[in-house]
């Protein structure tokens, strides 16, 4: 009797498919839900599974990601600016050299890449060694251990303070000292008068870099068919004209900026140096001018935004995830959970379908016989070739009719 082989599994001689693995992944550490509500939706699905069937798997799963993850490291560590935070992940394992179970979940979000590292502790060791001998700028709160890694004292790394915790400051001024409401409420009137003046400057350099790039693709068509020479004086070019008043806007948005920048630090001088300022308001306006060089990195680099949101909004999953299912109950459960919470929110940065992109690489483990694929690398967004790329994107959302049309 020949009968066909049967589909290769991601885990060799092991029940579940590699559907119900891409399922569980994507319940898990995409959605954060608990393993004992997934359990429930399968049983639904006819699934009757148990919680030790699937983590004794999901253990067995840890190699197979642990290249694709070594690589997500290294390439987020080159990418130059970075949004950095920490937040507490719960590891229920029992350590000689750690006392309780509270680690730390740190991310380290770029424009490429998200890397999440699950650590004992807060201390400056664990962004320095992701930092490593690489430089840049990162965005960052007011935590010390940022402040203590030798790439900053080496001036290697430039730190950029965060413009929402300042404001946060005097929001805490406002609501706990009924007496200085004004004083504080004044204040995050500057602030917000900030972000605007420094939108506007964004809105301005983006202008004016569609401007550079029409006029660069016009010069290129015009040389281009540019074949016969004349002795005819040269007309003006329309671009001299278009350009000019781009240029003005740009310059324009940048002084008004700068100049906001000044009067907030020529303010913040002035009212510290009253004798009768209240202590919360000394304290604030102390905060703010210790870090003010790193608060305005942003103004001779128009990349770098205003605050630190970015990586608190890639905490955020994590966050949700430690409230369903309290962290982890064992240090590898909590390592594949940085790996996965890197990867899934990497491809989510590429607007990869996570469903195709786990069964394409879960499948290529199968066949490589439950082991990581030669060419594990191969799967991540920026080393996929444009077929890849295309065949795993998911489509741009429609967009709803205008209310208003009839």
């Amino acid at each position: 009797m020949v009968t066909a082989p049967p589909p290769a599994t991601v885990i060799p001689q092991g029940l579940l498919g590699i559907s119900i693995w891409v399922m569980i992944l994507e319940h898990k550490f995409a959605l954060f839900q608990p393993l004992h509500r997934i359990l429930l939706e399968l049983r639904s699905l006819r699934q009757d599974l148990s919680a030790g069937t699937v983590t004794g798997g999901l253990q067995k799963l840890v190699p197979l990601f642990q290249p694709l993850y070594q690589a997500l490291v290294e390439h987020n560590r080159t990418e130059g600016h970075w949004h950095a935070d920490e937040t507490r992940w719960l590891v229920f394992e029992r350590r000689a050299d750690k006392v309780g179970f509270a680690w730390n979940l740190w991310v380290f979000a770029a424009a490429q890449s998200i890397v999440f590292v699950l650590d004992p502790t807060r201390s400056h060791h664990v962004p320095e060694d992701h930092f490593g001998d690489h430089d840049g700028i990162v965005n960052v709160d007011r935590y010390s251990a940022y402040k203590a890694m030798r790439q900053v004292k080496a001036g290697r790394i430039i730190l950029s303070f965060c413009w929402a915790h300042v404001r946060r400051d005097f929001l805490a001024v406002l609501t706990g000292w009924p007496e200085l409401t004004d004083w504080a409420w004044s204040w995050i009137e500057e602030i917000a008068l900030l972000y605007q003046r420094n939108d506007a400057r964004l809105a301005a350099l983006a202008n004016a870099a569609l401007t550079n790039a029409a006029l660069t693709n016009a010069a290129l068509t015009t040389t281009a068919n540019a074949f016969t020479v004349t002795a005819e004086p040269a007309a003006p070019s329309p671009s001299t004209a278009i350009m000019v008043p781009a240029a003005a806007t740009l310059a324009t948005a940048d002084r008004l900026l700068r100049e906001h920048v000044d009067h907030l630090a020529e303010r913040r001088d002035r009212e510290l140096a009253q004798a009768d300022l209240r202590l919360p308001q000394r304290k604030a306006l102390d905060s703010l001018k210790t870090h003010w060089a790193g608060l305005t990195v942003f103004l001779d680099h128009p990349e770098v935004p205003l605050d630190n949101n970015e990586a608190e909004r890639r905490e955020r999953g994590p966050v949700v995830a430690r409230k369903n299912y309290y962290g982890s109950g064992a240090l590898w459960s909590g390592r594949l959970a940085a790996m996965l919470f890197s990867l899934f929110q990497t491809l989510n940065l590429w607007c990869v379908d996570l469903r195709a992109w786990l069964t394409a690489y879960l499948t290529a483990c199968a066949e490589a016989g439950g082991k990581p694929p030669a060419d594990a690398a191969a799967y991540l967004p920026w080393n996929m070739t444009k077929e890849q790329r295309k065949e795993l994107t998911l489509e741009p959302r429609p967009s709803l009719p205008n209310s208003d049309s009839s």
